[in-house]
């Protein structure tokens, strides 16, 4: 899913990226990431260094690698290939921080904290030593920390991840990673239980079940997107635009109604071709029946 906010920096989310994203669970067994946000070394960080890519580059300690990820240490000839960071020397410790909360339930304690290799395997941190993984959970005052030694890590990593308990931790699409960079306070949820929905129908999602109570009054924006499978125009993700004119009804529009969000379709199909609809497909055709997300964003 493409990100709907135009282009994003560091500057924009370097206050917000360590915010809780209250985030069901896709599959059993999976936790959420509290690092969704920017989890892909993908958003560029307030001390303005390039995004890691093929060419190493020396990222000195205490700059961001990318946004909210920072240099513990001086992080020399860093890459990112195929989705992996590394460093070609070996030299180096990336670290990421959460802030407490007032409660204090978000320690190092409670915290399940490490990062994914290169081959998808989760290594867990230990608290008080990298230990033979190359991960360290600890804590201060104010923040959770989980840091990643590159001298033992030597194969690199996908991500960080932090989380309320041990599970599943998914990876996630640049274009995700850096819409909840974007949206600190946004989600992204399944209409229809991410089956296809259809035309003429009504979609109601109970935003307490979906998302969490604490949603419930807060929502600010909802703007659901479908996916175009038309066979023509763009392949991706993108408002449907609209039709009405007599009986024909050609869209798919969120709106938040009480505590719920209804998703309501047109009783023609979902949409039409861009010059007709208005939606930034191109030259596309009917869409009848496709993937529907809504993208929420609420207030603090």
């Amino acid at each position: 899913m493409p990100n709907y906010n135009g282009a994003y920096t560091g500057a924009q989310i370097d206050e917000g990226i360590g915010i809780a994203l209250n985030l069901p669970p896709q599959t059993e067994g999976q936790v959420r990431n509290r690092w969704v946000a920017n989890q892909n070394f993908n958003v560029i960080g307030k001390n303005g260094y390039p995004l890691l890519d093929a060419v190493p580059q020396d990222i000195l300690a205490g700059n961001e690698i990318a946004a909210g990820i920072i240099a513990l240490t001086d992080c020399l000839q860093m890459t990112k290939i195929n989705g992996v960071i590394n460093s070609a020397s070996n030299t180096g410790i990336i670290r990421r921080s959460y802030p407490k909360d007032d409660a204090g339930e978000v320690t190092k304690e409670s915290q399940y904290g490490g990062f994914k290799n290169h081959v998808g395997e989760q290594i867990q941190a230990v608290i008080g030593s990298p230990g033979t993984g190359g991960a360290e959970i600890s804590d201060d005052a104010s923040d959770v920390h989980v840091d990643i030694s590159l001298n033992i890590a030597t194969d690199g990593l996908q991500f960080l991840f932090l989380a309320d308990e041990q599970g599943i931790i998914e990876n996630v699409s640049d274009e995700n990673s850096a819409w909840y960079a974007n949206n600190p306070d946004g989600v992204i949820i399944d209409v229809n239980g991410g089956a296809n929905i259809a035309a003429n129908q009504r979609y109601e999602i109970d935003i307490a079940t979906a998302i969490g109570a604490d949603w419930v009054g807060k929502v600010s924006s909802v703007t659901a997107v479908i996916f175009n499978n038309s066979g023509s125009g763009t392949a991706d993700y993108g408002p449907s635009g609209s039709v009405r004119t007599g009986s024909i009804g050609r869209f798919a529009i969120a709106s938040l109604v009480g505590s719920n969000i209804v998703v309501q379709t047109g009783i023609t199909s979902l949409s039409d071709a861009s010059i007709i609809s208005g939606n930034g497909f191109g030259n596309a055709g009917v869409i009848s029946s496709t993937d529907c997300k809504v993208l929420v964003t609420r207030v603090k």
